[in-house]
């Protein structure tokens, strides 16, 4: 009777988790920063605690209550693995507070995220999904791709809403429901949205038709029929629906080339007399746009007495690693997120037309070709290469900084990431000089920066099971697993170009997401081997 007792007790909590759990990632993917910036600032904290904590508490909560203490303790590798990882998150989380302030929770957010996946390990239970379940996780699905713009979540959702589908025993409502789900897909979302999301699409999809192959019993002339078919169908589907500036510059290396050749110009001629300008960073910004010059006036002195505010504190000059001036802000160009480095000073003294031919660059974040056409006398294609020189130059000053410190075990959480290069032409002006701090907008070389050779660990772990994961399915020919998959692969390339894993409302679904998949493979395998 005691154990029927506890076999319903555990069950109501993994209900209870699976919805508490389900709503917030639902909630994230529709609101996105809107619902994850909901906090509680309590009067003896100096940081305000955010909804994605507050469901990571409850949810750690409510699975203690189900993990119970066993008569004898024996601790298993991953346990062991388990418990050095946090003991090692939670000290560079608490030595970071006390010298940066609460920039270093943020920090801390990439790494203790990751229990997500472990609580909904623990819950997939195959008696969770029961039919009607299924049926009213397929209508939520369906709804959401009806009637809201879910950008990263569109590959997401669909591929949910087709193994819902797929698990419906009767024939016919299976083929009906696979035929309003890839219907009402937006495809559009998954071509016409940012570079990321466009690159993770057409890997994702090629990985996807790539698996399907395998698994079938098809010779390989077939096969690469079929594979060469379905590279010319994506193919034309990119041409028709991506930007066609997106395609250039994603395509077209030359011109990135180009304009790094010229924009290194310009930081091999300031590099010398280049100090940073001391500004206090915050650890998030509440508003959707900031006009950049009300945020020039975050530019502030920074005295070694000044206490520590809720907004995360550098402390005295050379406590963040980051040379110090007294300067003002740079002038803000018109384009509202660039400006140049000295950029009348440099006005002032130039002396050729090179040199006027590199502040011309600096100042617009586009590269803008002028094609003649038959039908049309003129066309315009924008060329985004700012975002792309952004990024090489933060991969490059990460990792000159991770070198020159030679730090093992990464630089400090709560240390503000500023880019020497980045400043010095003006690129993403409006988030170094509102915030304080750069965002890596790349998740492995956040993790490595952060954590050093250990980064280096845990992205090789993280890598190696998702690998075996995916062997696993295709070696059962699980067509669910592979579909489940393939989702993960999607933002497994997004995290090269965002901050997946630091941002709640990318890094709580992708995890939760992340352990449902690894259960399912869990039980493939323990079923395999009865």
């Amino acid at each position: 009777m005691e154990k029927s007792k506890l076999f319903v007790f555990d069950k109501i909590i993994a209900f209870a988790l699976f919805y508490l759990i389900g709503t917030t990632c639902l909630l994230y993917s529709i609101f996105s920063r809107y619902f994850a910036e909901l906090n509680i600032q309590f009067q003896f904290l100096d940081f305000p605690v955010f909804i994605g904590e507050i469901v990571l508490m409850i949810s750690l909560a409510l699975s203690l209550m189900r993990w119970r203490k066993p008569k004898e303790i024996r601790l298993s590798s991953w346990q062991v693995f388990l418990f050095i990882y946090i003991v090692f998150m939670l000290g560079k989380a608490f030595l970071g507070y006390q010298r940066y302030g609460p920039l270093a929770l943020r920090h801390a957010a990439m790494f203790y995220y990751p229990l997500f996946a472990l609580i909904t390990y623990s819950i997939c239970k195959k008696e969770i999904f029961i039919s009607q379940i299924r049926f009213f996780l397929f209508m939520v699905i369906f709804f959401l791709l009806v009637n809201f713009k879910l950008h990263f979540f569109t590959y997401e959702y669909m591929m949910l809403g087709l193994v819902l589908a797929g698990a419906f025993k009767n024939r016919i409502i299976r083929y009906l429901c696979f035929i309003f789900v890839l219907s009402v897909v937006p495809y559009v979302q998954l071509f016409h949205g940012a570079r990321a999301m466009l690159v993770a699409s057409l890997f994702s999809f090629l990985s996807l038709c790539l698996m399907f192959l395998i698994i079938v019993k098809l010779s390989r002339k077939i096969k690469l029929l079929i594979l060469c078919l379905f590279i010319f169908i994506i193919t034309l589907i990119t041409l028709q629906l991506a930007p066609r500036g997106a395609i250039i510059s994603l395509t077209n290396p030359k011109i990135f080339m180009e304009d790094l050749k010229t924009t290194d110009k310009t930081v091999r001629l300031h590099r010398s007399e280049f100090k940073f300008i001391a500004i206090r960073p915050v650890l998030y910004n509440p508003e959707e746009k900031l006009s950049v010059q009300k945020n020039s006036t975050r530019a502030l002195k920074i005295s070694q007495s000044e206490p520590k505010a809720n907004t995360g504190n550098i402390g005295k000059v050379g406590d963040s690693g980051l040379k110090t001036s007294n300067r003002p802000v740079p002038t803000v160009s018109q384009t509202g997120n660039r400006a140049p480095f000295d950029a009348e000073k440099r006005i002032n003294e130039a002396s050729g037309s090179q040199e006027q031919a590199i502040i011309q660059l600096v100042t617009k974040p586009k590269r803008v070709i002028e094609k003649t056409n038959k039908k049309e006398d003129l066309s315009v294609t924008e060329i985004k290469t700012g975002t792309m020189l952004f990024r090489f130059y933060v991969f490059l000053d990460a990792v000159v900084q991770l070198f020159s410190e030679k730090s093992i075990l990464g630089l400090p959480f709560g240390r503000p990431f500023r880019s020497m290069r980045c400043e010095i032409v003006g690129s993403a002006y409006g988030e170094w000089s509102r915030d304080g701090w750069l965002s890596m907008h790349d998740s492995f070389l956040d993790i490595i920066y952060r954590t050093g050779l250990i980064g280096f660990i845990l992205i090789a772990v993280l890598l190696f099971s998702i690998a075996r994961t995916t062997g696993l399915f295709l070696k059962l020919k699980a067509v669910k697993g592979i579909i489940l998959i393939s989702v993960i692969f999607f933002w497994l390339v997004v995290c090269f170009f965002n901050e997946t894993l630091e941002l709640p409302y990318y890094a709580i679904p992708f995890w939760s997401l992340f352990g449902m998949i690894f259960a399912y493979a869990n039980q493939l395998r323990a079923k395999k081997i009865s």
